[in-house]
């Protein structure tokens, strides 16, 4: 058992693979248990066969009493019976044979408990050969709107440019591009310190209760009204807050009969305008969204009242992300948190000529207020990515019933998505797309400049670890075994020292009983044996010739 615990101490808390020997721990804490349940069940069951002659040493007792003990070293049941017997004699010499009895009962949750000993839990560990990276931009050389060499706005052809724009388009259904990212098995965990990089934010809000219609009513007996929506802050494509520009108001239109050729009534209608001249922002979104089927309701007086709906106002800006108890596993990102902050144009563009200007475009430079960090964008980047975002989503959706007499197909229906959509996830989804697209090099990314940050790997370890507390009946019945082991012998020090030898029953004699008292009816059986043993009482005493007697009490 001492060898059992140093072990256990050796071994507590390591990793299950640090274990070097052939045999696994539980069969060796097995072994050993054994081993400790045979030490100690040995002296155990010669004690009580020991104590068994003292008790007919001190006094006369029954001779039923000598099976009743021999019973007991034999194993839990004796021992119960032991201590149901021999309850009444409850005098300070039967103390230590019912601890005895009681040990050899106790000593049936001595395997169970051993077994209970070691768990194997599951723990992080760190993966140290591992190349841990995600991406990363502080500046953003676009490959779809790629600028030739001579930077005139002339795009170079390259297949890389659909794969960006089909990003950003699966970004508004829903499907958001990852960025790259390596936590290679068999890590389980990868983490990250805090790390900044270039993206583009997003912000929508409902402005529903402070957007204010401005209706026109249908003349001459026709049932339509044209709306236009317009609320304090909204911006235009001019940066102007004029609200008489068209392309700041959004304007809805209900003709739920038809009766103007290309008018209709409209359920849906987005516009996205990018802000050229706002520090070369990218962009607005505007949406105006029927709540119920988009038809006008007739008022008293005899005008029609637009049907009632909900508008939404944002923007998409550059921005500066900081990203926080960053986490991810082989299959992608699992947790992060992220403080953004909208980035400041320098007004400045670097042309190819300048020895600073690495990207081979010209390329615009913003700052972040905050920290004064840098982020270089090249000018196909800051003017024309906005630009297919303003085609993306900019739509209108029409009643089924009251559609122009001419309408261009959409060939990417991007009005019934943006429809049904939750728009708040929907703005954010794009941002998130195109921000990692700017993150992302190969093989799939949009940034000929996105690096990476190194991160730390972890993976799951089985450990072996000891529950201490199921070491308690092991130990304590161990220390209780020695304990009265020595007890016993202290007892018996003068006694013969016959255990359980049968042939002490052979040689000593039933003395004080005639031969008819000792017979029993055929077939003698132990139950009959047992009966008469139980109406004799004897004691164990030496006679004069040294011979040990069991002599029959007098009394």
């Amino acid at each position: 058992m001492v060898a059992l615990v140093v072990i256990l101490i050796k071994i507590d808390n390591t990793p299950l693979q640090e274990w070097s020997l052939q045999i696994q721990p539980n069969s060796l804490i097995a072994v050993l248990t054994t081993v400790g349940k045979a030490a100690m069940m040995v002296p155990a069951a010669s004690c009580l066969s020991q104590l068994k002659w003292r008790h007919f040493q001190l006094r006369p007792q029954r001779l039923g009493d000598l099976e009743i003990f021999d019973e007991a070293s034999r194993g839990p049941w004796g021992s119960a019976v032991l201590i149901l017997r021999l309850c009444r004699k409850l005098r300070s010499q039967f103390l230590t044979v019912y601890g005895l009895a009681i040990l050899t009962i106790l000593a049936l949750g001595f395997d169970p408990s051993a077994q209970q000993v070691l768990e194997f839990p599951l723990q992080e560990s760190k993966l140290t050969n591992a190349s841990v990276q995600i991406g990363r931009a502080d500046m953003y050389f676009s490959k779809g709107f790629l600028e030739n060499e001579i930077g005139n706005y002339i795009w170079v052809p390259n297949t890389d440019l659909l794969a960006l724009q089909s990003s950003i388009a699966n970004g508004a259904s829903g499907s958001v591009f990852q960025p790259f990212l390596a936590c290679p098995r068999p890590a389980s965990t990868c983490t990250w310190d805090t790390f900044t990089t270039l993206g583009v934010c997003s912000e929508l809000q409902d402005v529903t209760s402070i957007a204010t219609p401005n209706c026109t009513q249908a003349t001459g007996g026709a049932s339509y009204v044209n709306c236009t929506y317009t609320w304090p802050g909204m911006l235009d494509r001019n940066g102007s807050e004029d609200p008489l520009y068209d392309d700041a108001a959004i304007n809805m239109k209900w003709d739920p009969e038809n009766q103007i050729i290309d008018r209709g009534t409209m359920l849906f209608r987005s516009i996205t305008r990018y802000l050229s001249t706002v520090d070369f922002q990218f962009g607005t979104f505007k949406a105006v969204r029927a709540t119920t089927n988009g038809i006008p309701s007739q008022q008293s007086g005899g005008d029609l009242a637009p049907p009632p709906v909900a508008v939404f106002s944002g923007t998409f800006t550059w921005c500066a992300q900081t990203y926080r108890n960053m986490t991810a596993s082989p299959i992608g990102i699992t947790s992060f948190d992220r403080i953004d902050e909208p980035l400041t144009m320098l007004q400045t563009i670097v042309d190819r000529g300048d020895a600073t200007n690495n990207m081979g475009p010209p390329f615009h430079t913003f700052v972040a207020n905050s920290t004064g960090s840098t982020f270089n964008i090249s000018r196909m980047g800051v003017e024309t990515l906005p630009s297919y975002l303003q085609t993306l989503l900019t739509s209108v959706v029409y009643h089924d019933q009251s559609r122009p007499a001419r309408i261009e197909d959409e060939t990417l229906q991007m009005g019934y998505a943006l429809y049904k959509t939750d728009l708040f996830n929907m703005t954010k989804n794009v941002a998130d797309a195109i921000s990692n697209q700017i993150r992302s090099n190969e093989p799939v990314g949009d940034n000929f400049n996105a690096t990476t940050v190194s991160g730390l790997a972890f993976f799951q370890e089985a450990y072996i670890r000891v529950r201490w507390p199921w070491m308690i009946v092991p130990l304590a019945e161990t220390a209780m075994a020695a304990f009265l082991l020595v007890i016993s012998m202290m007892f018996t020090r003068n006694q013969p020292l016959l255990k359980t030898s049968i042939f002490a029953y052979l040689f000593a004699e039933l003395e004080g009983w005639k031969e008819g008292d000792l017979r029993v009816s055929r077939p003698p059986t132990q139950e009959k044996l047992a009966a008469l043993a139980e109406g004799m009482r004897a004691r164990w005493e030496y006679e004069q010739d040294g011979a040990l007697r069991l002599k029959r009490d007098s009394i």
